[in-house]
């Protein structure tokens, strides 16, 4: 298997500098025994090395440099976008893109982003670049790479650069793919209290189906103020999440639907969950 293309274990090195920000948190967690669906890493090296091969970087600094208004970040956006899409993967990664995904059996996988300073103690780049969900097949997987690497120039996210002072030559973007999982709830942990800032208190945020609704801000989740040391609730609130992302199976893609009167007036965890 290419190094540009590395499996997560419990001995890989958690280098965020080569995994980006998600791929570590992953190896941490599978380090932790955590029960974390099977994932690949197509590393920053893999990214870099396509955007020098093909010309893509100085044409990239040329295209978002002076990028000041939205409407001239969402014109760099798209236009980055366009020559990512536009420019083949070289054959060698493809094919080991290819071979990796085949592991999987056809199954369905997520694609995600997984940004170089996507979470650093400077600046938080979560939710500004893409991920897919439910890719499946090995010339889907090699597309969805390409459309993630495009991410790192969402306008967003070079808006937030240029409120930041990063330069788009210090970023680089590795690509989580990982098996789906068809889940009934999901949510965010977070081992602090953002709001406040207090560490004693762990806040968990959840909704029904995939977490896309809540990391998209398209619901409005449970949420829960648990202290760390008793495990007991400090908040409870029952959100109105109406809608959620759930797999349709017979379809074969992700599909938004409503969620019911019945289901709506409960909390989506119970409290031993």
């Amino acid at each position: 298997m290419s190094e540009q293309i590395i499996w997560l274990t419990p001995s890989t090195p958690p280098d965020p500098a080569v995994l980006g920000g998600k791929g570590v948190g992953l190896v941490r967690l599978i380090g932790l025994e955590a029960p974390v669906p099977s994932a690949f890493v197509v590393t920053t090296g893999a990214y870099l090395d396509h955007i020098r091969r093909t010309g893509l970087d100085e044409r990239i600094v040329a295209i978002s440099s002076g990028a000041e208004s939205v409407d001239e970040q969402a014109r760099a956006s798209q236009e980055i976008e366009e020559l990512f899409l536009s420019t083949p993967l070289s054959p060698e990664l493809a094919d080991s893109l290819r071979e990796a995904y085949g592991r999987y059996d056809d199954a369905p996988v997520a694609v995600r982003s997984s940004a170089t300073a996507e979470d650093t103690a400077e600046a938080s780049f979560a939710g500004q670049q893409e991920s897919y969900l439910w890719v499946r097949g090995g010339d889907s997987v090699v597309e969805h790479v390409a459309k993630v690497w495009a991410s790192l120039f969402t306008p967003q996210a070079i808006a937030y650069r240029v409120k930041n002072g990063v330069d788009v030559r210090e970023v680089s973007m590795a690509v989580v793919v990982q098996e789906m999982v068809e889940s009934s709830v999901a949510g965010v942990m977070l081992t602090l209290n953002p709001t406040t800032g207090d560490a004693s208190e762990i806040y968990v945020e959840a909704t029904y189906g995939l977490g896309l609704g809540l990391v998209s801000g398209e619901v409005t989740p449970d949420s829960f103020g648990v202290d760390r040391v008793t495990l007991g609730f400090r908040t409870k609130a029952v959100g109105s999440k109406e809608k959620a992302y759930q797999l349709d199976s017979e379809a074969d893609e992700v599909v938004l639907r409503i969620v019911s009167d019945e289901d709506l007036a409960v909390a989506c965890v119970n409290d031993d969950e």
